[in-house]
């Protein structure tokens, strides 16, 4: 059984040696993250000319908003298809990833999970942090509630997650408790 072991664990020495590196640790990040991505600052219209725009800047992977979050995260603003909208507003997900691609530019989802409008809160308030008072936690960044992990808020989080996951995205910045 010890010798069985032993070559076991010499076989996956032997193997991990072979395995090529993740891409993350292959080369420089050059991380861009235009946090205004979908807002007025940035025309989310013309996917083409953004994604040449960073390429050309010298970046290589970004932080991307397919939410828009100033004032809060919101479920009236999720620009890519998810079955958690109220709106269903244009896929700028889907028309920007092959754009970004194009231009070896990998794309991070940026999901802000710690910072919700006070409307999407009054529409769930049994997922609110409570103080020690019982009254919900108000004024997160002045403008904004947050969330308790530990209601029915986390589920839907996840299904956040399986629909951005159904892209072919690199990989999802999760800014937050969960």
């Amino acid at each position: 059984m010890a010798k069985s072991l032993a070559v076991l664990t010499v076989l996956l020495l032997a193997l991990s040696a072979y395995a090529e590196e993740p891409w993350w640790r292959r080369e420089p990040l050059r991380i861009i993250d235009v946090s205004a991505s979908l807002t007025s600052k940035v025309n989310p219209d013309d996917p083409a000319a953004l994604a040449a725009a960073k390429a050309a800047l010298g970046f290589n992977m970004e932080h991307f908003d397919a939410m828009q979050i100033a004032g809060g995260l919101d479920d009236d603003k999720f620009f890519f298809n998810t079955s958690l909208g109220r709106r269903k507003n244009p896929d700028a997900l889907k028309a920007y990833l092959p754009e970004a691609r194009k231009h070896g530019i990998r794309t991070l989802i940026y999901f802000d999970v710690h910072w919700y409008s006070k409307q999407f809160a009054e529409r769930h308030p049994e997922w609110r942090q409570t103080r020690e008072n019982g009254k919900p936690l108000d004024d997160v960044y002045d403008t904004g509630a947050d969330f308790c992990v530990n209601t029915p808020w986390r589920k839907w989080c996840f299904q956040m997650l399986r629909d951005l996951a159904a892209y072919p995205i690199d990989g999802i910045f999760y800014d937050g408790p969960v």
